[in-house]
């Protein structure tokens, strides 16, 4: 699903104004579909889209805290290392602080 995800955002990206916003959102739990597509789009983008905290613009939104980290399992539920979407932020906007 991923990929599909992927695609699907990085098109609303590119169909954005400058300045505009693009909400990100999947029904599913999993950080594959979610914050793994989120750190892909920014990592494809090299700087063009900035992760932003929309709270105030968007205020009956219902909306969590993402994932910082999360673990990668293959088919056979073998474990990839750890991903970690701060890595991706830093290098997306390296002078910017991430936790």
């Amino acid at each position: 699903m991923h990929p599909l995800q992927l695609q699907i955002a990085m098109r609303g990206a590119a169909l954005l104004k400058v300045g505009g916003l693009l909400a990100y959102s999947t029904c599913s739990l999993n950080p594959i579909e979610n914050e793994a597509v989120v750190a892909a789009l920014l990592q494809r983008c090299g700087g063009a889209l900035v992760l932003v905290d929309a709270s105030d613009k968007l205020h009956g939104l219902a909306r969590a805290q993402g994932l910082a980290q999360w673990v990668v399992l293959d088919d056979e539920l073998n474990e990839y290392p750890r991903y970690a979407f701060t890595d991706v932020l830093s290098r997306s906007h390296p002078s910017r602080q991430f936790v």
